[in-house]
Formats: C-alpha cells, sequence, structure tokens
C-alpha cells in the first residue's frame, strides 16, 4: 500500500482489525496462554495506529523466517486443550497466520487487505471453537465477529451513492445477514456438542493409524542372522543412533530374549504397557518411568546420558543394563522382559534421558506379577528340548571346562572366561554364512563349523551358562563407542549392531559378557575432516531440538543463555563473534550510503507536495461517504476518471483537483 492510501481509514478498516482482535482473544482464551497471545493483541492495536508510518516488505523468504519461532514454540511449549484433539499445532499456526497478517497487511493496497485479515482471523476463531465451542464466550465473540465480518464485506463490495429510499432495505439485509449468520453459528457449535465425543475418536484414530514398525533384530522374535544383515547391509557407515554423554555409553540394550528354538530367539511375553509418570499436574512436557526396584531421579536431577537413535529405530529405547530411570516424551511405552522398552506410537528419535542405576542391577521384572532372584530362575535356565543340540552342547561344555571340571558346579566369573577363551581360541568371526535349512543353524555352528557371527557366539553363550546353572540371557542392541571430534557426543553406527550376553550372579547380579572373538567386535574409529564437522553440527542441532523439546520454553531460553556463554566462552570465539557483527554494521552502513531505505522511517516530501496530499486525503474521505472510495489498484488519473464519470454534482471539480495533484506528485518528486 502506498503512503498516500493508509492514512484513510473508513468503517470497514476498523471492523477488519476488530475482527482479527476478536480471533486472538478467541485464541487467548481457549488457550490460557495469554503470554503468548497478549503479545499480538498489543501488536494489533499499535498496528492500526502506526500502519501509516511503517512500509515493510517481506518476500517468501522473509515469511518462512517469519514462522521459525512458532515452529519452536509448537515443540517446545506444549498447549493441551481439554478438547484433546489436537491444539497444540493449530494454535501455534493461528499465531503466525495472526503475524503473518499484520506483516501482509503493510504492504498490500487498499481493500487488498480484507481477505487476509478475514482468512487469518476466520481461521483463529475455527480453532478456537476446538476448546471454547461450549463457553458462552464463545456465542459473544462470534456474534462480534459476524458483525465485523459484514461490515468487512459491506466495505469491500462497489457501491453507489445511496439513494433516499434505500436505507432501510440496507438495514433489513445487515439485520438478516446477522441473524443468519448467529443461526449458522448455534447450529454448528450444537452438532459439535452432539457429536464430540464421536469426531473425537475418529480424529485420533486418524492420527494413530498404526503402531510403530519395529526393525529387525529387535522386534518380537529375533532370528540368526538380523543384526548381520544390519552388519553386512548398505550404507554401513549411516548413524543409528547418537549419545551425548561424559563416558563412553558402550553397550546399549534394544531387545531382550530369554527363549530360543530353531534359530530363533522370542520373550515369551508381549509386555505391559506403561504411562510415564508427568506429575501430579500433568503439566510436565515429558514423562519419566522408573523401572522396579530401581532408585527414583531426584527433581531437579539431570540425566547422565541422552541418546537420539535414527528414525528407523524409532520404536525402540536404547539402554544401559543400569539404567534407572528414563526421561522420554512419549505418552505411553511398553515394558518388555530384561527391562526394555518401546514406543507405541511417539518415535523415539526424538530423544530421551538416562538416568543410571547407583549399585548392583538385581532385579528384573517383565511385568507387574513375575519377578526373578536367585530362587526363581527358571525362565533363565531354559535349553531347548531338542535332543541333538542338547547332546551337542554337553559335548560341548566337557571341551570347554574338561572332563573333570564338568561334573561340579563352575563359579560364574570362570565360567564366562572359559566360554570365551574357547570361541576365541577355536573360532574366527565371520558374516555370510550359509546353513542347510533343515537344520538349527545353532546346531551346524558347534558342531561343523569353526567361524560364526556374534548372534552365534551371543547364542551359543546363553546356552553353555545355563548348561552351568547360571541365570543368562540374549541381548541385541547398539556398541555406542565412537567419539565425535568435538564434545561429549558418541556415536553407533549400522555397522556397530551387536548380540551379547547378560547373565545373573548372587554377588553382583546381572553383568554383561563377551563372546564375539576380538576381530568380530564392533570397530570404532573417529571420523575427521568434513564429515566429522558435519556429524558434530548435526549432533548439535538434534541436542538442542530434544532439549527445547524436554524443557519447553524454559529450555529454549535456557539453550540460547548456553549458547551466549558458549559463544563467550574464549578469547578466539569473542573475535569471531565481533568481527561478525562488525561486517554486519559495515554492510548495513555500506548500503545506507548507496541509496538504501530505512523501513521505518515514513517518506519525506516537500512542503508544497505535502500540503496537496493533506488536501488530497480529505477529498478522498469526502468522495468515499458518496460511494466513490480509492481503489487499491487504481491509479491517480483512473480514479480521476471514475470520479469525472460519476453522478456527483461536484464531479468536474473533484477530477480537475485529482488530476493535478497526480501532476504535481508524480512529475516533481
Amino acid at each position: 500500500m502506498s503512503q498516500d492510501e493508509r492514512t484513510i481509514k473508513t468503517p470497514a478498516d476498523y471492523a477488519a482489525w476488530i475482527l482479527l482482535l476478536t480471533a486472538e482473544a478467541g485464541c487467548g482464551i481457549a488457550s490460557e496462554r495469554w503470554i503468548l497471545t497478549a503479545p499480538l493483541l498489543a501488536l494489533t492495536i499499535l498496528h492500526f495506529f502506526l500502519c501509516d508510518r511503517i512500509r515493510l516488505r517481506l518476500g517468501l523468504i522473509g515469511y518462512l523466517l517469519l514462522a521459525l519461532p512458532f515452529a519452536f514454540l509448537s515443540n517446545s511449549w506444549e498447549v493441551e486443550a481439554e478438547s484433546g484433539i489436537g491444539f497444540n499445532t493449530p494454535y501455534y499456526i493461528s499465531l503466525y497466520l495472526f503475524t503473518f497478517c499484520l506483516a501482509r497487511t503493510l504492504s498490500l493496497a487498499g481493500r487488498q487487505r480484507y481477505p487476509v485479515m478475514v482468512m487469518c482471523g476466520g481461521a483463529g476463531m475455527a480453532v478456537a471453537a476446538l476448546d471454547i465451542y461450549s463457553r458462552p464466550q464463545y456465542l459473544a465473540l462470534v456474534t462480534i465477529f459476524a458483525v465485523a465480518l459484514l461490515v468487512v464485506l459491506r466495505g469491500s463490495l462497489q457501491q453507489s451513492p445511496p439513494k433516499k429510499r434505500g436505507g432501510l432495505l440496507v438495514v433489513g439485509a445487515l439485520v438478516a445477514a446477522i441473524i443468519s449468520t448467529l443461526a449458522v453459528t448455534a447450529g454448528t457449535v450444537y452438532i459439535i456438542q452432539e457429536n464430540y465425543y464421536r469426531m473425537n475418536r475418529y480424529f485420533m484414530t486418524m492420527l494413530r493409524m498404526a503402531p510403530l514398525q519395529q526393525a529387525g533384530g529387535f522386534s518380537g522374535t529375533s532370528k540368526l542372522g538380523d543384526i548381520a544383515d544390519l552388519r553386512n547391509g548398505g550404507a554401513l557407515d549411516a548413524i543409528a543412533l547418537r549419545a551425548f554423554s561424559a563416558t563412553e555409553p558402550g553397550y546399549l540394550r534394544g531387545k531382550v530374549s530369554v527363549h530360543y528354538e530353531n534359530g530363533e530367539w522370542g520373550a515369551r511375553s508381549s509386555g505391559l504397557e506403561i504411562v510415564p509418570d508427568r506429575g501430579e499436574d500433568k503439566k510436565r512436557k515429558t514423562g519419566i518411568y522408573t523401572f522396579p526396584g530401581r532408585n527414583k531421579p531426584e527433581e531437579f536431577e539431570e540425566p547422565e546420558l541422552s541418546v537420539y537413535p535414527g528414525g528407523e529405530y524409532g520404536a525402540h529405547f536404547f539402554l544401559p543394563l543400569q539404567t534407572a530411570a528414563v526421561d522420554t516424551s512419549c505418552r505411553q511405552v511398553i515394558l518388555m522382559p530384561g527391562d526394555t522398552l518401546t514406543s507405541k506410537y511417539t518415535p523415539t528419535s526424538r530423544g530421551y534421558g538416562v538416568y543410571l542405576q547407583r549399585g548392583e542391577v538385581r532385579e528384573f521384572q517383565p511385568n507387574s506379577q513375575e519377578k526373578i532372584d536367585p530362587f526363581d530362575n527358571e525362565i533363565y535356565l531354559q535349553i531347548p528340548t531338542d535332543f541333538p543340540l542338547r547332546a551337542s552342547f554337553w559335548l560341548l561344555r566337557e571341551k570347554i571346562h574338561g572332563a573333570q571340571a564338568a561334573r561340579n558346579k563352575i563359579a560364574p566369573e570362570h565360567a564366562v572366561a572359559a566360554i570365551a577363551d574357547w570361541f576365541a581360541n577355536n573360532y574366527t568371526y565371520k558374516i555370510g554364512i550359509s546353513f542347510a535349512p533343515d537344520q538349527d543353524p545353532l546346531l551346524q555352528f558347534i558342531t561343523e563349523k569353526n567361524h560364526g557371527h556374534c548372534e552365534l557366539f551371543a547364542s551359543a553363550g546363553v546356552l553353555l551358562l545355563r548348561q552351568e546353572g547360571i541365570p543368562a540371557r540374549y541381548v541385541t542392541g547398539f556398541f555406542c563407542g565412537e567419539r565425535g571430534l568435538y564434545g561429549d557426543q558418541w556415536l553407533a553406527r549400522k555397522k556397530h549392531a551387536h548380540a551379547w550376553v547378560e547373565y545373573y550372579t548372587e554377588k553382583h547380579g546381572w553383568r554383561t559378557a563377551e563372546f564375539t572373538p576380538p576381530g568380530g567386535l564392533p570397530e570404532h574409529g573417529q571420523s575427521s575432516g568434513l564429515a566429522a564437522f558435519q556429524d558434530y553440527v548435526a549432533g548439535l542441532w538434534i541436542k538442542a531440538v530434544g532439549f527445547i523439546r524436554r524443557e519447553g520454553i524454559g529450555g529454549l531460553l535456557q539453550y540460547l543463555s548456553l549458547l551466549g556463554t558458549w559463544l563467550l566462552e574464549t578469547w578466539t570465539r569473542r573475535i569471531m563473534l565481533l568481527a561478525g557483527l562488525g561486517l554486519f554494521f559495515y554492510y548495513r552502513l555500506r548500503r545506507h550510503g548507496r541509496g538504501g531505505k530505512d523501513l521505518f522511517k515514513p517518506r519525506e516530501f516537500p512542503d508544497a507536495i505535502e500540503l496537496r496530499r493533506k488536501e488530497f486525503f480529505l477529498l478522498c474521505r469526502e468522495l468515499a461517504r458518496h460511494g466513490l472510495e480509492k481503489r487499491g489498484s487504481e491509479t491517480l488519473l483512473e480514479y480521476a476518471a471514475r470520479v469525472g464519470a460519476s453522478e456527483l454534482p461536484e464531479k468536474n471539480e473533484a477530477a480537475r483537483f485529482i488530476r493535478d495533484f497526480a501532476a504535481l506528485r508524480y512529475a516533481e518528486f
């Protein structure tokens, strides 16, 4: 909009601002987050008085950048409505539309601003209906909105000078339109109230179309070869998960299995659905789940470890054996045997915090009824019923421990060391082994082969320990031991997928055992150069987003303060920051020196033109009363021609004044 047109304020202008203010008030009432809505209300009011003094030109990139704060807020400060049908995202979209509208009206001419304000205001009123449709305030807001909308529509239409006998007809049409609008609104509210729960159920079903898909090797049944396929497939260097910790995370468990049969490991339990604790008032953005018998985190205790799995592993939590509790944004998790977790609907790729156990891990609780201790360990001592397999393992036991030693009880630590030495001395690591389809692959491994992959060594180790009366279980996950080039970031790539063993002792509880020969353990190098820097930047971004999601708006402010502290921590960063600011201000000064204009400074005109402009605005206001308001896309000469062709008695003098003003305005300045 040119400055010549902005000072003309018609009833439609006032109605458009009332319309926008009404929609903002509705969103404020619905969300009860006035700390976010109040600044927009204030900005809208101030914008009405300052719009003739501000020029703003934003392109597509500018409007996209304007959306970034609202995208951050939607992920960091959740707004929950009583409706429970996804109020958070529509609410922040409405706030963006209000801001977009205010910015857009500064660059639109004439009545072109009305469609934008109507669209944004209508979207805000629709979102407000999600939560306050049953309140009296909503009907009051709709009434105000309807009246303002009719005034805007009336002001947007082409109109001729009013006739003496048309006054009552116009008033009657306005009254009928208002009554019709209220009737439609009341009917819509009634339909929503009567069918609310059905609509809510359909909406939630649509959002939760299916549970998350579990990755091979970590699903309900783990086949021997699933992990080897991960380590032997494509994109071996692709990052499977990132972890942030002061010390090496090491073994991160994704799945624990207890029952083996014919090349497959199973859990023999579908798990127990758990809702993490979000506090008594349910206001926490994340929930904490504490494993049974473990240490509960203190109120302000920080997690020792943060993990961010890749998207394809979004159904799984990868946790150390010593995990005491998990801080997660997942609303519903499933507790599986072995104290492992899976997510039902929300991807774990958003990140989660891990609190570590102080002391030994002594208890295992697959659900609220079952519990294992050294006197009730049948499920961890089960050996397959297949006779050839059982007999082969008894023979292997004698080879490992000796005929005499095999007849006596062996201490768990000695048994683990003897089994590990046997495999290291008699087997080599190899991927891509072929087995006869009609035989158990584990039987072929211990009777025919002298090589194997980690799943075979771990499976054989579990059964050998069980033969000694030592409770043991089969575990799959990742070994996270590759340190990032900078900071406390640790990486696990696809090639670091692994299988290992956990065994139970009366003295130390559950412990980890590694039976894969040294040549087959996941290799951890350290990337360098550009690849390392890219991993570092990607990790910082993931960590920042996760931190903000976990801590909300306070987390955003805290992270910004941490970023500021980091920038000022060393003289090198301070100098780089000052240099960047200096270059920015130098560019701005050079731009103004080349004739650039301040976006917020009103344009100045010579005194002669300024006097004519004021007279022109007064004339426009008078002509608007007779239905001759200047159109936004109309030039001054076109406006003069339309005024000259009207039925106004003083049309010739008015048209001549407009033509003279156009010649003075554009010829001399």
